[in-house]
């Protein structure tokens, strides 16, 4: 099979239909401006389309708006190939590639991504069955030609949710009690400031932290590895830097997010400071903290801070 766009024409590999519309096409050449030049006649949105099959033509599609396109090299010995790929943009926005078996799933973390609203998982059948009765789902006629095993157990869906549109489901259901955030009764809390909602709700919020977060470390008030001339960190500070510490080791960055006078400066050279000392420690095991400090070589690194030149108190800090 071929596919051409313009004057251009190369073999046709695969290409994604659905409600006439190409979404998605695969051709390949020996020659890489064959590729390269039906890529980007598609992809300027003026262009049909057509599938050439035994000299005829079988199928014709009207010129693909917003379409992103893809070039690559592909060695095999002493042969090489190019493959393109144009990729319609209305993927993952308006049409939906949705696995069977794993519909509600996939279903799930599309509205998650698209829409502002928060979901529980369990409301995808309900969701699903309200907007397709309002026609803002369907799953739309998927035509494959070229390899169509690649699509094996796949449908497209076709969306045309808004965030009004899913707010209003959303309220319906909450309201007809067809979905529900909690099998509990629900009762407007009752507080009169902040410090009276703490006061009642606030061992909740901690019950749900403790649940639902994984800490990397234990909340510990106390920095082992680390000493300041002149200097302490509050319990509070001494547990963000055993945590950002216990990320750095998982990772190569870590964020301190915090208000204007919480000790971010001095919390982020104690980070440093410490985690440097810890790997040290863990590298040499018959060394101790008294040493590490008394012996200013054991240990080198270098702190650069950078922020706006207006911010002079970082100088003495």
């Amino acid at each position: 099979m071929h596919v051409t766009a313009g004057n251009i024409i190369t073999h046709l590999y695969y290409a994604v239909a659905a409600d006439g519309r190409l979404l998605i096409l695969s051709n390949f050449n020996e020659d890489f401006m064959s590729v390269a030049g039906l890529c980007a006649n598609i992809g300027l949105g003026t262009e049909s389309v057509a599938i050439i099959e035994n000299g005829k033509y079988i199928e014709t599609f009207p010129p693909a708006a917003e379409v992103d396109n893809y070039q690559v090299k592909i060695q095999n010995g002493r042969e090489c190939l190019y493959q393109g790929v144009s990729l319609s943009r209305l993927i993952s926005r308006e049409y939906l590639f949705i696995e069977k078996k794993n519909w509600e799933e996939q279903l799930y973390a599309y509205l998650m991504n698209q829409f502002e609203f928060p979901i529980l998982r369990r409301w995808i059948p309900y969701v699903t069955e309200e907007a397709m009765a309002k026609k803002l789902l369907h799953i739309s006629e998927m035509k494959v030609i070229g390899e169509t095993g690649l699509f094996d157990g796949y449908e497209i869906w076709h969306s045309e949710m808004t965030n009004e549109a899913l707010l209003s489901i959303l309220q319906a259901g909450l309201s007809d009690k067809k979905i529900h955030i909690s099998e509990q009764e629900q009762r407007p809390l009752d507080f009169s400031d902040m410090d009276d909602y703490f006061n009642k709700y606030g061992h909740t919020l901690v019950d749900n932290l403790e649940r639902l977060l994984k800490p990397l470390t234990s909340m510990k008030d106390k920095v082992e590895e680390l000493t300041f001339i002149g200097k302490s960190l509050y319990p509070q500070q001494a547990a963000v830097v055993n945590g950002a510490v216990e990320c750095l080791k998982k990772k190569k960055y870590a964020f301190l997010i915090e208000s204007m006078g919480a000790g971010k400066t001095l919390q982020g050279l104690g980070v440093a400071e410490a985690f440097f000392n810890q790997e040290y420690l863990r590298k040499h095991s018959e060394k101790t903290v008294k040493e590490v400090y008394t012996d200013g070589m054991l240990i080198k690194f270098r702190v650069i801070i950078m922020c706006p030149a207006h911010l002079g108190m970082l100088v003495n800090e």
